[in-house]
């Protein structure tokens, strides 16, 4: 799948999201580094592509890592809590971890007839 690029528009994005930071940091650096941007971006295209190239790459990172780490902290902040708790107040369920017969299976008895293999779903 190929994605659809617009290197102008990446390059603005940046340049709205460098702008904002600055608004709260007041750097002159970051400011310079816009306005350096911002120009070689319009002017140039080549850079405005590199850019973009970069920005897709820092995504792609992003992406991998991310994701990870949310799954970790939900697993830990949520789901482990929850299943403290349950074991705590005593959940009553059918499941049972600790196996002590040599097999998994149960004996039942009970007959069966024709009528009990018919739609077995």
């Amino acid at each position: 799948m190929k994605i659809k690029s617009n290197p102008y528009l990446t390059s603005l994005t940046i340049v709205f999201g460098l702008l904002f930071f600055n608004i709260f940091f007041e750097n002159k650096i970051l400011f310079y580094i816009t306005i350096v941007i911002s120009g070689l971006s319009i002017f140039w295209l080549k850079f405005s592509i590199l850019i973009e190239r970069c920005w897709f790459k820092v995504a792609y990172l992003l992406s991998q890592i991310i994701p990870n780490i949310l799954l970790t902290l939900i697993f830990f902040l949520l789901l482990t809590p929850l299943s403290i708790l349950s074991k705590i107040f005593g959940s009553k369920t059918n499941f049972k971890s600790i196996n002590n017969n040599n097999s998994v299976f149960k004996l039942i008895d009970k007959s069966f007839n024709k009528k009990s293999f018919e739609r077995t779903w």
